[in-house]
């Protein structure tokens, strides 16, 4: 796809039926399909009516994108201009998945539904493909990939049914690259829009079907811990008697943005109050939220406290850190992207408890001592589970 000066794609063409007619070719190919060489037959119940559905969607869209009766934001969009919307729709399908929201769901499948017709549009518009030849392309893909349920392949076996999956989708890659005349490669056609975390996970699984990988957990494990000391080394050393570069705030030193002038001196009051606790126990201070000023903090965010070391250095160190926590995230059979989502909702929940909690007794975030954090932190993962937070 090449760009023009408005940012649109324009596809190398080939000979196909006007966009008008792409209502009439998706009935029709519903009809084909039910005596094609596959022997398949559509349902007789769900069959015409996801039919007539599909059609009445081409119809719409074609209404939408419509030069002189349609919808002028439609008629504006291009291949590029409504990826976000797509990425967000995707997003949207998840959280309601994970939220178990089967009200919503409905309506979420048809939102992403609507992007699929949305782009089949802009490749019927420009006489490439239609929606029936993205049916009829996923149909032929699907059938070819299961052998064991459409072909000769009379197997059950997992591990059969999964190296014959691979078998395809490799042979799929290789000819794909030998029509743009490149050696392939088992990382071919590996997304690089992915979300950095599955397509890691993507590319590990790949080197690993060819050998290239840990032999157990303990090897990736202490790959893990090799690149974390790596990382450490990169980062400069914190404050005298604190080897392991962690930031210790003196006793007296003003705490959540006090000033020695305006800082509380009553009892009980973030000046007088214990400075560590059982903060770094708890994993709140590993959030980030610890006792400092906004000086302190914003030397957290890479200024000062990171002065003189190489930031090219501790990126690197930072990605091969993640890199090896998702490949033991691979072999545990974990999504890391589904992982991280759900340790960001426990952090969302928890934070918004401690400031619940802090709101009843009249307190801003900034007067709360470090160990008043500790024991709210505490109280949320007690009431995340159920028990009484008290």
């Amino acid at each position: 796809m090449q760009d023009d000066e408005t940012g649109s794609g324009t596809w190398n063409k080939k000979s196909k039926p006007d966009a008008q007619s792409a209502q009439a070719q998706s009935a029709a190919h519903g009809n084909a399909a039910q005596s094609d060489a596959d022997g398949l037959a559509a349902p007789s119940a769900t069959g015409p009516r996801a039919e007539r559905g599909m059609a009445r969607l081409v119809e719409i869209m074609q209404r939408l994108r419509d030069p002189e009766h349609g919808c002028p934001w439609d008629q504006q969009q291009t291949w590029r201009s409504i990826v976000p919307h797509t990425l967000e729709e995707v997003y949207e399908l998840i959280d309601t998945i994970e939220r178990a929201d089967t009200v919503d769901l409905k309506g979420e499948l048809g939102d992403l539904l609507f992007q699929v017709v949305y782009y089949a549009q802009f490749a019927a518009e420009e006489g490439v493909f239609d929606l029936a030849d993205v049916t009829e392309t996923l149909a032929e893909k699907l059938i070819r990939r299961h052998p064991h349920v459409f072909g000769e392949v009379a197997t059950r076996s997992m591990d059969v049914i999964k190296d014959n999956w691979e078998r395809t989708k490799a042979e799929e890659r290789a000819a794909r690259a030998a029509a743009r005349a490149l050696p392939p490669s088992v990382l071919d056609d590996v997304p690089l829009t992915l979300p950095g975390t599955l397509r890691a996970a993507k590319l590990q699984r790949r080197a690993a079907r060819v050998g290239f990988d840990f032999a157990n957990v303990a090897e990736a494990l202490a790959k893990l811990r090799s690149e974390v000391a790596e990382l450490a080394a990169e980062l400069p050393e914190g404050p005298a008697g604190s080897a392991d570069g962690t930031q210790v705030v003196a006793p007296d030193a003003p705490t959540h943005g006090a000033s020695p002038q305006n800082s509380p001196t009553q009892s009980g009051s973030p000046q007088n109050a214990p400075t560590r606790s059982g903060f770094k126990q708890s994993g709140f201070e590993q959030s980030g939220f610890e006792q400092r000023t906004p000086t302190q903090n914003a030397s957290v965010c890479g200024s000062d406290e990171l002065a003189g070391a190489d930031l090219k250095a501790i990126e690197h160190e930072i990605g091969d850190v993640l890199f090896a926590a998702v490949n033991i995230a691979r072999r545990a059979g974990v999504d890391p992207e589904q992982a991280l989502r759900g340790v960001n909702r426990r952090f969302e929940t928890r934070f918004r408890f401690i400031e619940a909690r802090l709101a009843e007794r009249g307190m801003a975030f900034a007067e709360a001592s470090p160990g008043t954090l500790d024991d709210l932190w505490e109280a949320a993962k007690r009431a995340e589970r159920g028990e009484s937070p008290a």
